[in-house]
C-alpha cells in the first residue's frame, strides 16, 4: 500500500476512534447535565423559597465571588489544556502538562482567595454584604476546590472520561441539595449552608482527583518547579484565549449580579438572580452546553484532520440549528405561561423577574452562536478578543438602565451586549473564512415559534396552564418538521451520533 493510502487509513481510524469515543461519552454528558439542571433548580427553589429576598440577595453575591476569582487566576491554562493536551502522544508529557497547570494555579487561587478575605471591609458595605465575613471563610475552601476541579475536569473531557465526570458531578449536587434540605428542615443560617457548598465542593474535587490519578497517574515533586514548556503559538492563543475569558467574566451573570449589587438594593439583586439562574439553567439544557466538552474536542480533532472550512460550516449550521430547536422551545413556552409560573412556584415577591427573564430568554433563542468555539477551531482567538468591545455596551448601557430600572434595566443591557459580542466575532472571522450563518433557518425556528406561542396564548384563557404548555410543546415539536428546520443531511447526523440502541427510535421521529 502506498504511503498516501497508510496515511488515509490512519486518518480515518482515528476519526472513526474519535466517534466513538465521543459516542460512548454521549449518554453519561447528557444525564449528567440534566440532572445537573434539576438539581440546580431545585436547590434555587429550595433557597429561594426559605430565604428573605434581602438574605437570598446577599447569598448570591457571596457564591458569585468564585467564578470571577477562579477565572481571574486561570491565565487562560483551561483552554490550553482542552486545545493541545489531546496532541500530546506521550502518556507522561500529559500527565505532567496536566498537573503543572492544576497545582500551581490552584495554588494562586488559594492565595487570591486569602487576599478576599483581607480586604473583605473595602467591599462589604458597597455590596450590601456587612457583617458576613464569616460565611466567606466558610466558602474559602469551596472556591478553592472548585478552582482544582476545573482542570481536572477539563483533563477528563480529553481523555473522553464522562462517566468519572458525571459521577463527581452528581455526587456533589445530592450533597449540596441534600444539605440545603436538611438546613431548611432544622432552619439553619447562611454559615450552614456555606459549610454544605464547601463540602459538597471538596467532594466533587476528590473523585475528579481520584479519577485524573488512575487515568493518567499521580502528581510528582518535580511537578511543582520548572517551567512550563509551551511553544510561542500557544502561549500567544493561551494568553488570548485569557483576555476573551476575562471579558466573557465581563459579560457574565454573576458579574452583573455584583455590579448589580453596587447600585441598587439586595431585593433588586435576588430579582435578577432568580431570572438570570432560571436562564442560565434553561440554556444549559442547550445540545452545545450539555455536549460541550465533547463536541469542542471533536470539532477541535476534526478541524486539524481535514482543514476544510466547508467542514466547520457544516458543524456551525448543524450545531446551531439542533441549539435553536431547544433555545426556541423556552421562548415558546416561557412568554406566555412564565410569570403565573414564576409567582406559583417561587414567592409572589418574584413575579418581578418574569420581565428580565424574558428578555434574556428571547435575545438567548434567537442570536446565540456557537461563534466562539469556531473562532477556537479556526485558532482565531483574537476575533473572541475584539468582541469584548461588548464590555463597553453592557457597562455603559448597565449603570444607567439599572440605575432606573434596576434588574430589568440591568437584563436588557446584557441582552444587548450578549448580540453585539457574538456578532462581532462572526463578522471578524467572515473577514478571513467564508463562514456562513443560516439566515433562512432561523426564520424558519422563528416561523415555528410564533405559531406554536399563538395557539398556546389562545389555549390557557380557557384550559389550566399545565394542559395549554402541554398541547404547545406538541405543536412546536410538529411546527419543527413541518417547517423543516433541519434537514435531511442534519437529521441523518444527529441519529448517527445517538448510542446505537437509540438510533431506530430517533430515525423514527425525525424522518
Amino acid at each position: 500500500m502506498t504511503e498516501g493510502g497508510d496515511g488515509a487509513r490512519r486518518a480515518a481510524d482515528r476519526a472513526n476512534a474519535l466517534r466513538e469515543s465521543a459516542r460512548r461519552g454521549v449518554p453519561y454528558t447528557a444525564v449528567s447535565g440534566l440532572l445537573q439542571i434539576v438539581f440546580a433548580l431545585v436547590g434555587m427553589l429550595l433557597l429561594v423559597r426559605y430565604l428573605e429576598p434581602d438574605t437570598y440577595g446577599v447569598w448570591v453575591i457571596l457564591v458569585g465571588l468564585a467564578g470571577p476569582l477562579v477565572l481571574m487566576f486561570s491565565l487562560g491554562q483551561l483552554h490550553a489544556l482542552l486545545r493541545f493536551m489531546p496532541a500530546l502522544e506521550r502518556a507522561e508529557d500529559r500527565r505532567e502538562l496536566l498537573w503543572r497547570v492544576a497545582i500551581r494555579r490552584t495554588a494562586v487561587v488559594a492565595l487570591g482567595v486569602i487576599v478576599l478575605f483581607v480586604a473583605y471591609p473595602l467591599f462589604a458595605e458597597r455590596f450590601g454584604i456587612e457583617g458576613r465575613r464569616p460565611v466567606l471563610a466558610i466558602l474559602m475552601p469551596g472556591f478553592v476546590a472548585l478552582a482544582a476541579n476545573e482542570y481536572l475536569i477539563a483533563a477528563l473531557n480529553v481523555a473522553f472520561r464522562q462517566r468519572e465526570i458525571f459521577v463527581a458531578t452528581i455526587s456533589q449536587q445530592i450533597v449540596f441539595v441534600g444539605g440545603i434540605a436538611l438546613g431548611i428542615v432544622f432552619e439553619q443560617d447562611l454559615g450552614y449552608f456555606a459549610v454544605v457548598f464547601s463540602l459538597a465542593a471538596s467532594l466533587q474535587t476528590g473523585i475528579s482527583f481520584a479519577a485524573c490519578v488512575r487515568h493518567y497517574g499521580g502528581p510528582q515533586a518535580r511537578d511543582l518547579h520548572g517551567p512550563l514548556a509551551e511553544a510561542a503559538g500557544q502561549r500567544r492563543y493561551r494568553l488570548t484565549s485569557y483576555v476573551d475569558d476575562v471579558g466573557t467574566m465581563l459579560l457574565s451573570s454573576p458579574v452583573n449580579r455584583l455590579l448589580l449589587a453596587g447600585l441598587a438594593s439586595t431585593g433588586e439583586v435576588a430579582i435578577f438572580a432568580v431570572a438570570s439562574n432560571i436562564v442560565d439553567r434553561l440554556l444549559a439544557l442547550q445540545p452545545i452546553q450539555v455536549f460541550r466538552p465533547i463536541a469542542t474536542v471533536s470539532l477541535f480533532a476534526r478541524y486539524e484532520q481535514s482543514g476544510d472550512i466547508k467542514d466547520v460550516n457544516r458543524m456551525f449550521r448543524f450545531i446551531l440549528g439542533v441549539d435553536r430547536s431547544v433555545t426556541m422551545l423556552f421562548v415558546v413556552l416561557f412568554l406566555p405561561l412564565g410569570e403565573p409560573l414564576l409567582s406559583f412556584v417561587f414567592r409572589p415577591d418574584y413575579a418581578a423577574s418574569y420581565a428580565p427573564a424574558a428578555v434574556l430568554i428571547a435575545t438567548t433563542a434567537l442570536f446565540t452562536m456557537p461563534a466562539g468555539m469556531v473562532a477556537q477551531t479556526l485558532k482565531r482567538p483574537q476575533a473572541l478578543v475584539w468582541s469584548k468591545l461588548a464590555v463597553l455596551i453592557n457597562l455603559g448601557l448597565g449603570i444607567p438602565l439599572t440605575l432606573r430600572y434596576g434588574a430589568l434595566g440591568m437584563a436588557t443591557a446584557s441582552a444587548i451586549s450578549s448580540l453585539v459580542r457574538n456578532a462581532i466575532v462572526y463578522f471578524v472571522l467572515r473577514l478571513e473564512f467564508d463562514l456562513r450563518f443560516p439566515w433562512s433557518t432561523l426564520g424558519r425556528y422563528v416561523a415555528a415559534g410564533a405559531t406554536s406561542m399563538v395557539i398556546i396564548e389562545g389555549l390557557e384563557r380557557v384550559v389550566p396552564l399545565l394542559v395549554a404548555g402541554s398541547i404547545g410543546l406538541v405543536v412546536y415539536a410538529i411546527s419543527l418538521r413541518l417547517f423543516a428546520v433541519l434537514d435531511v443531511s442534519e437529521r441523518a447526523m444527529l441519529v448517527s451520533l445517538l448510542p446505537t440502541r437509540m438510533q431506530g427510535a430517533a430515525r423514527f421521529l425525525l424522518r
